[in-house]
């Protein structure tokens, strides 16, 4: 791994569901891991659901492979949130190579 690519600031959410007094579940997600990556842009769309223009994108990123990271995390780039889809450490280059999609909130 290039120390240098790793430019762009992220950080990856756990996340701690909670129950209230009514039984209804309430998601809080804790930031977990803030470090450096190399962010590239895989593919991205617009579509129009019900009336509404969906924008859709996804990213593939690298980071340290010293970082715990669990594929049930979040991350958050640039005030956008994504969904981890894959995950695979490449031992050769010391890091992980993410894949991952926006979540439209």
């Amino acid at each position: 791994m290039i120390a240098g690519r790793l430019t762009e600031q992220v950080v990856f959410q756990v996340n701690n569901s909670n129950r209230d007094e009514s039984g209804g579940i309430i998601n809080a997600w804790e930031d977990r891991i803030c470090t450096k990556a190399d962010v590239t842009f895989s593919r991205g769309s617009h579509s129009n659901v019900a009336g509404e223009i969906v924008e859709s994108r996804s990213v593939e990123m690298r980071v340290r492979i010293y970082h715990i990271i669990d594929p049930k995390m979040r991350i958050v780039h640039r005030g956008l949130k994504y969904r981890i889809l894959s995950m695979f450490p490449e031992r050769h280059t010391g890091s992980w190579i993410i894949s991952a999609e926006q979540i439209n909130e």
